[in-house]
């Protein structure tokens, strides 16, 4: 099978990105998708949020890629059920 992308490396490895309902943090989360990763996604916005996100990154590389936690990493509670989930 041939390399695909700049870090083939990435290729179901799970990635954790903070912040990753918008701005760069969604852009980064998007890209590691890309490049085959399973990514999980906190942010503190609104759920309805989180679910575009989840809904962009399935139409980028099907579903089950990504998957987004509301979470505020302040919350030493949220970062256990990132975790757990």
């Amino acid at each position: 099978m041939a390399a695909r992308g700049i870090y083939p490396s990435l290729q179901d490895r799970v990635c954790i990105v903070t912040g990753g309902g918008r701005g760069l943090g969604l852009e980064m989360a998007l890209a590691l998708v890309e490049e085959g990763a399973r990514v999980v996604v906190t942010s503190a916005r609104e759920a309805e949020e989180l679910a575009a996100v989840e809904e962009r990154a399935a139409a980028l590389a099907g579903p089950g890629r990504l998957f987004a936690r509301q979470a505020d990493v302040r919350d030493y509670g949220d970062c256990e059920g990132v975790g757990a989930a």
